[in-house]
């Protein structure tokens, strides 16, 4: 598969590059969507996310702030979350992503109904298939599905 056909959105290759920053402030100035892919461990989303609070513009209500987590609970990880808890909640894409259009998207408590309208139009509109969980629950809808079985008949 060509590079240029592994991007998803309006922008080129060429205009994403040049969106590109090494400072995550400068990138949290304009920015309407976080997903972070760091390694699954708790301390370092906390911190992660902790950091994005404290940089992130308090008049950036709108940017919805996503975590994706194969193990994780929302309030665990936003747990350090002060100013920016209700824009936060878990989007975790079904991997491979490329193949795979499924995300689960799974508020936080305090998760406002705009920003889960908002993170689900724009999964939307790179072509993922969003599915709102309303509850966090340990485990993610596609493995309990995947691991459940058919009663004997």
């Amino acid at each position: 598969m060509p590079k240029e056909e592994l991007a998803r959105g309006h922008l080129s290759l060429k205009e994403r590059l040049e969106l590109s920053t090494n400072s995550l402030q400068e990138c949290l100035k304009v920015m309407l969507h976080v997903q972070e892919y760091v390694f699954d461990s708790l301390p370092l989303k906390q911190e992660l996310f902790e950091q994005v609070d404290q940089l992130m513009a308090e008049e950036n209500t709108l940017a919805s702030i996503c975590s994706s987590t194969l193990v994780h609970l929302p309030s665990l990880i936003f747990e350090r979350v002060k100013k920016h808890k209700d824009q936060c909640l878990v989007a975790h894409p079904i991997n491979p992503p490329l193949n795979v259009r499924l995300v689960e998207l799974i508020p936080c408590a305090e998760t406002r109904e705009e920003i889960l309208i908002r993170t689900r139009l724009r999964m939307d509109e790179i072509g993922q298939k969003p599915v709102l969980l309303r509850k966090e629950i340990s485990g993610f809808a596609l493995n309990r599905l995947q691991s459940s079985r058919r009663p004997s008949d």
